[in-house]
Parts: C-alpha cells; structure tokens; sequence
C-alpha cells in the first residue's frame, strides 16, 4: 500500500514540476506590475500638466515594456492555451521555449536556425512581429533620452532676452567706450551667453535635465529586464518551498510507509506537520512576504 501511494504521488508531481507555471506566473505579475507604476506615473504627469513628460516619457516607456516583456507575457499565455501534442503530432515541430525564443528576437532578429526536430512558432507571423517589436523599442530608447531635453532647451531659447547685435559687437569690438560701460555691456552679454549654453528651463539647466534623462533612460531600459528577472526570484522561492516539503516528506512519512508500522507513521505524520508548519508556513511565508514587499517598493 504504502509503494502505491508513493508512486501516486511520484507521478503527480512530475507533469506540474515539468510546466513551470510558477515561473510563468510570477513574470506574468510582475510586467502587469511594473506596466501598472508606469501608468501611474503618468497620471501624475497629466494631473501636473507635464504633457511632455507624459508624451515623450511615459508613452514610450509603456510602449517598450509591452514591446519586450508584454509580448514575452503574451508568448506564455499563448503557449498555455495551444495543445502542442496534436501539433506535433500534425506537424512533427516541438513545443517552443519561450526563453530560447527571447534570445532568437534579440540576437537574430527572430529569424531562427534550423534545428532537428523543428521547433514550433508561437505565434503565427513570428519572425515579422519580433523585428517590429525590437524596431520599436531600438526608437523608444532614444526617444525617451533625447525629445524631452531639445524640448527644454528650445523653450530656454525662445524666453531667452533678445540682445541687439550690433550692441553685441560694440561690446566686442569698440575701445571708444568707458571702461565701465564696456565692463556691464560684457557681463550682460555674458550672462546671455551663460543663459544659451546653459538653456535654463525653470530651476534646472540644460546640461542637468540632460543628465537626469540619461539616468532615467538606462535606469528603465536596464530595469524592464533586471526587474522581470527579480519577479523570478518568487518562483524560485517557490521551487525551494517544494523540494523543502518533498525532504521533509521523504524522512518522515515515506521511511515509515516502506518499513514502519502505525504508530511510527502516526507519529512520523505530526512530526512532518509540525517541520512543515515551523519553516514552510512561518519561515518561508516571511521570508516571501518581505520579497514582495521589496518588489512592491522598487520594481513598482
């Protein structure tokens, strides 16, 4: 009795462990989560009036996250819902990887090498979609680095006082004036010439808005796949959490399956709950919870 139950339990693990939905899973939350902060940050440019910011930040950050791991999210809902045995077996291609399809967008543009057996598309019109989607977020990328400041320093340009050039070249040029007539023209030209170079636009200078854009845009470009890949971490813990059970499972009750009798299985069975209660469902349950909460402050 007690090997028919551990085969039951062997062959009702395996086709769940072999799915990896919790990995699935937790990039699925985290693109919906990060796309939500987005969002919200640009309600807040609208609540502002920032129609720039809205249109030049927000917008094309939103269109690079569902241009990469949107799409990525949408691969996996799509791979979930298609019966590929009865593909297989109409067709003789394997089922896709979703990862090893990622790559094949990046490094080559989604056109993929032959492989024997073939491996199936995803989508119908795959190698197409994955250029355009990477055509789209290579122009978000400079897009959102570049618009924004020119916008500001064109501001500063058309606010900036208008100066008459021919004071401009006496200023320059004429000896004939006083010493101290000469001195507050060139510091007045001066200061126009710091104001231009600088393009003052409210509190913050050109070069400082330049500065602040560039962070951002490698910060959000860097981050939509460093912050996907810490939503991993939820699976992993996940993964950690079941072979923990499986451990403690296998020390308790299933030595005293195959070889004890019923009282050391009683015992065996209030051993493995209290072990389970003490580090899955206290310790670990922590441990997540704070994970989250991590992932809630920064990649939100």
């Amino acid at each position: 009795m007690g090997d028919k139950l551990l085969l039951k339990l062997n062959n009702y693990e395996k086709p769940i462990a072999n799915k990896y939905y919790e990995v699935k899973t937790s990039v699925i939350f985290g693109v919906v989560q990060m796309l939500l902060g987005t969002c919200m940050k640009g309600m807040n440019a609208l609540y502002f009036r920032r129609y720039g910011e809205f249109l030049f930040d927000v917008i094309t950050q939103i269109l690079l996250l569902v241009a990469l791991f949107g799409f990525m999210d949408y691969m996996i809902v799509v791979k979930w819902t298609t019966d590929w045995d009865t593909h297989k077996a109409n067709t003789g291609e394997t089922a896709p990887d979703i990862i090893g399809a990622m790559i094949i967008m990046f490094i080559g543009m989604g056109k993929k090498t032959p492989s024997d057996p073939p491996i199936a598309d995803v989508i119908p019109n795959q190698e197409s979609t994955m250029k355009s989607l990477l055509l789209l977020a290579l122009i978000c990328v400079p897009t959102m680095l570049l618009v924004n400041p020119i916008i500001h320093l064109l501001k500063a340009k058309k606010h900036a006082p208008k100066v008459n050039e021919v004071e401009l070249a006496q200023i320059e040029g004429d000896k004939d004036y006083g010493d101290d007539y000469i001195n507050q023209d060139h510091n007045d030209f001066r200061s126009l010439a710091s104001s231009v170079m600088t393009a003052d636009s409210g509190d913050h200078s050109f070069g400082e808005i330049m500065i602040h854009q560039m962070i951002e845009t490698i910060e959000y470009a860097l981050g939509t796949v460093s912050n996907t890949a810490s939503y991993l971490r939820l699976w992993a813990l996940s993964l950690a959490h079941g072979q923990l059970a499986k451990v403690f499972f296998d020390y308790t009750i299933a030595v005293n399956l195959k070889e004890g009798g019923y009282v050391s299985l009683f015992i065996s069975y209030y051993l493995f709950f209290g072990v389970t209660f003490g580090v899955l469902l206290c310790m670990d349950l922590m441990e997540a919870f704070l994970h989250t909460l991590r992932l809630h402050w920064v990649e939100f």
